[in-house]
């Protein structure tokens, strides 16, 4: 459901060298005895300057839903624990 040729229909399109790149790094840790590889993906950098030109989208209140959790990641490089309550995220 990732592939390259940046065409899609439904899943992630990404260039070449990106699948390239995700493909070696899943690779390397199933090959290394991980069981899985979860994989977060973000609309765009979650910084205070995007979520600000993005304010006006549909979206937005969703997306806030989402920052706190890329937050967690970008400051202490670990995956967030994420469970969903009332149809809406909670991060921990």
């Amino acid at each position: 459901m990732i592939h390259g040729k940046c065409v899609s229909i439904g899943c992630y399109a990404m260039t070449d060298n990106g699948i390239e790149e995700i493909y070696a790094l899943v690779s390397q840790a199933l090959s290394s005895g991980q069981t899985e590889v979860p994989i977060h993906i973000f609309p765009f950098k979650m910084n205070t300057a995007n979520m600000k030109k993005y304010q006006g989208s549909t979206y937005y209140a969703f997306w806030q839903e989402l920052k706190p959790a890329y937050e967690i990641f970008q400051s202490q490089r670990r995956i967030p624990d994420i469970s969903v309550h009332n149809q809406h995220y909670i991060v921990r």
